[in-house]
């Protein structure tokens, strides 16, 4: 280390930001900050390392952004971001979501500008989608399923259609949607049913922290940890194991893990969204 520098070992630097070091790793995973290493294995943060941390912290619970919202922001102002390693991937779930709502805009005749005015997403972001370039988050996807009047599922590939009423432990399909920390599984394997149960499991620090409403009714059981539920900016709910929380979908609400362990959660929709 330099000469009058100051570092931090990981769980120093997550006390100082008022969060758990699994969301550190998190934001370190999704490109927003890369800490030193000591001896090649340890992670360590500089001064500029914890005031960068803590300004994604308030873009993030503050200010409502996701993981894409920060980065372009802090490469508005300049920021340089951590370089990404260089991947060879296969066609995966990001092309595939790109590539159909650009079929679908191009089949309904519309501009990126047109699309754009009708869900507030901008211009450069929806391009980005459209040519695989980003990731797109739950909320923003759920905003252009609506507006193409498609349920979130048909963005999906490779969903397995069989048909059937039993659905083994730890065989639902897992639906892929490019958030940190999120895992989501599909509990029914019926084609069109009127409720749709989902298992969630979310990284302690991870959620969807931009606003969504649609059509519908939510239910939501927590199994483990503890979930943090605002709903029109106005009604916070902390909800803990063996807790339930029912609601309006067509209310503005953004969710996340808010404890320090895992977070699963029976999370039931009706009509389906996915």
């Amino acid at each position: 280390m330099s000469p009058g520098k100051t570092f931090f070992t990981i769980g120093d630097a997550a006390k100082l930001i008022g969060v758990v070091p699994a969301t550190l790793r998190n934001w370190e995973k999704a490109g927003l900050v890369k800490p030193g290493r000591q001896n090649g294995n340890y992670r360590i943060y500089s001064l500029k390392d914890i005031e960068r941390l803590k300004k994604i912290k308030y873009l993030m619970r503050v200010k409502g952004f996701n993981i894409v919202g920060v980065k372009e922001y802090l490469a508005a102002q300049g920021e340089e971001l951590p370089a990404e390693p260089v991947k060879i991937e296969k066609k995966g779930p990001r092309i595939a979501v790109g590539q159909k709502l650009k079929a679908l805009r191009e089949k309904k005749g519309l501009t990126l500008e047109e699309v754009s005015q009708g869900t507030g997403v901008s211009v450069s972001y929806l391009s980005r989608i459209e040519t695989g370039q980003v990731n797109v988050s739950i909320a923003t996807l759920q905003k252009l399923a609506t507006f193409y009047e498609k349920n979130l599922l048909y963005f999906f590939e490779g969903m397995d259609t069989k048909e059937q009423k039993l659905v083994r432990a730890g065989l639902g399909q897992v639906l892929e949607t490019d958030e940190e920390g999120i895992k989501v599984e599909l509990l029914t394997a019926l084609s069109e049913p009127a409720m749709e149960p989902l298992l969630y499991t979310v990284a302690p620090g991870a959620g969807r922290n931009e606003n969504i409403s649609h059509e519908g009714e939510e239910f939501v059981y927590v199994l483990k940890g503890v979930l943090e539920v605002w709903l029109d900016e106005t009604e916070r709910y902390v909800v803990g194991p063996g807790d339930s929380l029912y609601f309006k979908s067509t209310q503005q609400h953004r969710w996340r893990n808010i404890g320090d362990e895992e977070l699963v959660a029976l999370w039931i929709n009706t009509p389906p969204t996915f």
